[in-house]
């Protein structure tokens, strides 16, 4: 699953980046080469902002289903995507309006944790 590859990656990158910064300082590097490296390894722990557009009845839904392996986005006869949709973690399934372009979706599904 995609989630998978992306979570195995993210991991090995902020490994990689905690030991060029530890490497960095034993060599005395510039401040400045290590304020960089540690601003990535905050970085690489961001949410993922992943964005699909297209026309309605396109298959956007569809798209995130499969690669991600399950159903989260609903499918349908009737437009389900005429809305910006922000998929976040919640113990509980619910959506929110947050404006009439934009609604939040909260879902049970433990890899939305880590986006």
């Amino acid at each position: 699953m995609i989630a998978d590859h992306y979570l195995q990656v993210r991991t090995d990158l902020e490994t990689a980046l905690i030991r060029l910064l530890r490497l960095g300082a034993d060599l005395h590097r510039s401040p400045g080469s290590l304020e960089t490296l540690h601003a990535l390894l905050i970085d690489i722990r961001q949410p993922l902002l992943f964005v699909v557009v297209g026309e309605v009845k396109a298959g956007k839904s569809s798209l995130l289903n499969a690669l991600f392996g399950r159903e989260f986005a609903k499918t349908g006869v009737l437009p389900a995507t005429d809305r910006v949709c922000i998929f976040r973690y919640g113990e509980v399934e619910k959506t929110v309006d947050v404006s009439p372009q934009l609604i939040e979706r909260f879902l049970p599904i433990d890899f939305l944790r880590d986006f």
